[in-house]
Order: structure tokens, then C-alpha cells, then sequence
């Protein structure tokens, strides 16, 4: 009887370490799962934030185009210059993200707009009294209206989807 005791005693053991393996295996995958979803929130929040610095960074050259027609200051031209340097740093360090392909497409029209902002600034760099001149207005409003709204609108498309597929990570 001793004997049959044992057994049944092993048998319950195996049966537990077993069932025990087999927690373990499920919660280490479960354990995967969130982490991947972790490193693909934290990847989209990256992006998120690119696109946000994308954004911010054009709207403040726009802002350093209009306040040279305003002022007719040469400083504005000289923080213009230097926020464009730093437009397209910000456009190389979203650039070289993991995007989409709708992504993708977002920022190449991103890259017209920016490429006409510059095209219509240094227009306007170049008129003289830029202040007095109705070209340099009717410049500054293509700028600001179409080509800054656009940007706005690529820019809020990336973001959202980005938003949403933080929110589906979650």
C-alpha cells in the first residue's frame, strides 16, 4: 500500500508541475504581449512627438516670415534662417521613424508645403520695404493660409492616427 501512495503522491506532483509549467508558459507569453504593445506605444509616442516638434517648428518659421513684413527687421530673417535649419532637422529625425505609409505620404506633402513656404519667403526676403508692398501681403497670406493650414491639417492626420493606435496599444 506504502508503494501505491508514493505513486499516487508522484503522480499528483507531476500533475502540479505540469500545471505549474503551463501557468508559467501562458503568463511569460501574456508577459510578450506587453511588452510589445509597451514598446510599440513607446514607439508611437516618439512619433507623436516628432510630429509635434514638425509642426511647432513650422509654425514659428511662418511666424518669423510675417513678423519681417511687419517690422521689416533684419533680425526676423536672420531667426527665419535659423529656424528653417532647425525645421529640417526636426524633418530628418521624423523622417528616419518606422512610418507608415500613409505616414509617409503625409510628410512628403509636408516636404511641398515647407519647400513653397521657403519659395514664397525668400520672395518676400527680397522685396524691398516688404511693409509697403501688397506682393509681399498677398505672399504672406498664400503662405500663412495655404500652405500653414495644410501643414496643420498633414500634421493633425499624423497625430491622430498616431493617437489611436496608442489608444489600440493600450
Amino acid at each position: 500500500m506504502k508503494s501505491t501512495i508514493g505513486r499516487r503522491l508522484g503522480y499528483a506532483f507531476l500533475v502540479m508541475i505540469a500545471l505549474m509549467t503551463a501557468m508559467v508558459g501562458i503568463t511569460l507569453r501574456g508577459f510578450d504581449k506587453v511588452i510589445s504593445s509597451l514598446d510599440n506605444m513607446e514607439r508611437e509616442a516618439v512619433k507623436r512627438g516628432a510630429s509635434g516638434n514638425l509642426r511647432f517648428g513650422i509654425a514659428q518659421l511662418l511666424m518669423a516670415s510675417n513678423d519681417y513684413i511687419i517690422t521689416e527687421n533684419e533680425y526676423f530673417q536672420r531667426e527665419y534662417n535659423r529656424l528653417s535649419s532647425r525645421v529640417d532637422e526636426f524633418y530628418d529625425q521624423f523622417i528616419q521613424l518606422p512610418l507608415t505609409e500613409e505616414e509617409q505620404q503625409l510628410l512628403a506633402g509636408i516636404k511641398q508645403d515647407l519647400d513653397s513656404i521657403r519659395t514664397y519667403s525668400a520672395q518676400i526676403f527680397a522685396i524691398p520695404n516688404p511693409r509697403q508692398s501688397p506682393k509681399a501681403w498677398a505672399l504672406m497670406e498664400t503662405i500663412d493660409y495655404r500652405f500653414g493650414n495644410d501643414v496643420n491639417q498633414k500634421t493633425t492626420e499624423i497625430f491622430d492616427g498616431i493617437s489611436r493606435r496608442i489608444q489600440q496599444h493600450r
